[in-house]
Order: structure tokens, then C-alpha cells, then sequence
């Protein structure tokens, strides 16, 4: 599981306007039906899951204010 976390964070592409976001990347076949994690680095805790569908999987939400 932390190599498909690697790869997914490391085939990402982001987007962001106004305070929301979407990260999008593309998984092996492998993958298929997998889950994808962005993990808080700070908490080590799941901040995000996702399914790889058809070789691609999507986030989406906004940026908290700080």
C-alpha cells in the first residue's frame, strides 16, 4: 500500500481555484479497484481516500484557512 501511496503522489497533477482543488493521476492496471491515500504527514493518518477506476483516480475539496 505505501508504494501505491508513493506512486499516486508522485503522478499527480493539481489544480486549484479559489479554495478548492482537484488532484487527478493515473495507476497501473494492477491497481485497478485499489485504494489511493494522501496521508498527513504530520498526523500520519489518512487525510483522503480514493479508487483507482479505468487506471485513474480523482480528489477533490477545498483548502482550509490557516
Amino acid at each position: 500500500m505505501r508504494l501505491l501511496s508513493i506512486l499516486a503522489l508522485s503522478a499527480f497533477a493539481l489544480t486549484a481555484t479559489a479554495q478548492s482543488f482537484t488532484v487527478t493521476g493515473k495507476a497501473d492496471a494492477k491497481y485497478e479497484g485499489k485504494n489511493v491515500y494522501i496521508i498527513d504527514q504530520n498526523t500520519k493518518t489518512y487525510a483522503d481516500t480514493a479508487v483507482v477506476t479505468n487506471g485513474t483516480f480523482e480528489f477533490t475539496g477545498e483548502v482550509k484557512d490557516q
